[in-house]
């Protein structure tokens, strides 16, 4: 609820705030985006996280039994077709504005770097409390895109690939 709200007063702020307004368009960061550099680090990111999730997931001591039953023995998990939409809209964008823009990109001019990071990454990883260890790593990945590119839109773009991925997966 608290992450909702916040999401909301922030999302407010967006439309009535010029300079917040302003904020949130220069983190997007669009030319950075279509760096070649920046996409193949983007997408380097995305091939680790594709590779280790299921590991990861399934050595995390706090992961829930059915997170780890349905990897172990393959069950599906059903998503309606309102919650794959918000999934592969809705909750990647408004998480990567929430986490790296606002966390990370507000607070960066007031608190060490590493602080700024952990405290999103840990937020982020209580928002996902099926796989918090996972979470936590995610966040971290989505956390060095933000930061290396200077880009929103990527970590933005990544999250909404992984979503897609683990929706997939989840059918496989």
């Amino acid at each position: 609820f608290l992450f909702l709200t916040l999401g909301l007063l922030y999302i407010i702020s967006v439309v009535l705030i010029k300079e917040i307004r302003k904020r949130l368009y220069k983190s997007l960061n669009i030319s950075k985006a279509k760096e070649p550099k920046n996409i193949f680090i983007s997408l380097g990111i995305f091939l680790l996280l594709l590779i280790s999730f299921k590991q990861i997931i399934l050595i995390d001591p706090l992961a829930s039994f059915g997170a780890k039953s349905a990897l172990n023995y393959n069950f599906t998990t059903y998503y309606s077709p309102v919650l794959i939409f918000a999934m592969i809209t809705v909750g990647p964008i408004w998480e990567e504005i929430y986490f790296r823009g606002m966390l990370i990109g507000g607070l960066k001019e007031k608190w060490p770097i590493w602080s700024c990071v952990l405290t999103s990454a840990i937020l982020f990883a209580f928002l996902h409390p099926l796989y918090p260890l996972f979470g936590l790593i995610i966040a971290l990945a989505y956390s060095a895109i933000f930061l290396y590119t200077k880009s929103l839109l990527l970590s933005i773009l990544v999250h909404i690939c992984w979503n897609v991925f683990y929706i997939f997966f989840n059918y496989l």
